[in-house]
């Protein structure tokens, strides 16, 4: 079963994959998204704080992903 850490940890990183494939780095997403760079590092990194809502909405957006992607690739 997984734990909330478990799903926070692989949503960071279908957002962290979804990033890599559009061809987005992180200063750019960023920039782009509004979300700080040392926040959306943080996040994707898995450490801290899981991102909410608002952010996947706009990385989503960034992509060209529905934030749905990415909470299947975590539950995967």
């Amino acid at each position: 079963m997984q734990t909330t850490t478990d799903t926070a940890r692989g949503i960071a990183r279908a957002v962290a994959a979804a990033l890599r494939e559009a061809g987005v780095g992180n200063k750019d997403a960023a920039a782009q998204s509004g979300i700080p760079l040392s926040t959306l590092e943080r996040r994707l990194s898995g450490r801290g704080k899981a991102f909410d809502v608002v952010e996947l909405e706009l990385l989503a957006n960034l992509v060209g992903r529905d934030v749905s992607d990415f909470i299947v690739k975590a539950a995967a």
